[in-house]
């Protein structure tokens, strides 16, 4: 894959900009990685964290890269990293032609990247944002299973993350990951059941 996507970069990709949210977390390293394996220069990666975005967004920074690859974990509403309004303004003033969203929040009313709403897929990869005219052209690339492309080796990181936790089952009484699973199903079952109950006595 590496050898491919140099390829189709005329050999390497020295020269191009990417900025990483989530650069700490796993899919935000293994990005990292992957622009080095193709030939960007350390300076040229951004290596983002909750410590760059705190001060929040719409940030000019993603505008000023070629790439932005968004990996965080959304768990609350924050401003967006990036916005139409700021893809209007920026014109052709703008940098940035590619977004991976490896997140894909699409449904989330939190999403931080309100540019676009599908999923894409292997097979049709990216979407096209509207910007303005005479701009640089922007798409997204946004497939919410993206672990498929490589199983193997998705399946072997899963597993050796997941297997400690299965190990310590028996104790799940007092384990804090079973426990906190455990409030957590029981949160959702009583809010699902108390919506089941208010559709039916409308």
């Amino acid at each position: 894959m590496i050898d491919d996507v140099k390829a189709k970069l005329g050999g390497s990709g020295k020269g191009l900009k990417a900025l990483v949210v989530g650069a700490l977390g796993r899919c935000g390293r293994g990005a990292v990685d992957l622009f080095r394996k193709i030939g960007l220069e350390e300076s040229d990666i951004y290596k983002w964290d909750l410590e760059e975005t705190a001060k929040g967004g719409p940030f000019q920074e993603i505008l000023d890269v070629d790439i932005f690859v968004n990996c965080i974990y959304l768990s609350s509403s924050i401003p967006p990293f990036v916005s139409p309004a700021q893809l209007s303004q920026a014109g052709s003033n703008r940098r940035l032609s590619v977004i991976v969203d490896v997140s894909c929040d699409t449904t989330n009313p939190f999403n931080p990247i309100p540019v676009y709403d599908v999923n894409t897929t292997f097979d049709d990869p990216t979407v096209e944002v509207t910007v303005p005219e005479n701009s640089t052209p922007l798409c997204v690339i946004s497939i919410d299973h993206l672990p498929t492309l490589l199983p193997r080796e998705a399946s072997e990181q899963f597993s050796n993350d997941l297997l400690p936790t299965l190990f310590k089952y028996s104790n799940r009484d007092t384990e804090r990951t079973w426990t906190d699973a455990a409030k957590l199903f029981r949160e959702k079952l009583a809010a699902a059941e108390a919506k089941i109950a208010g559709q039916a006595t409308a």
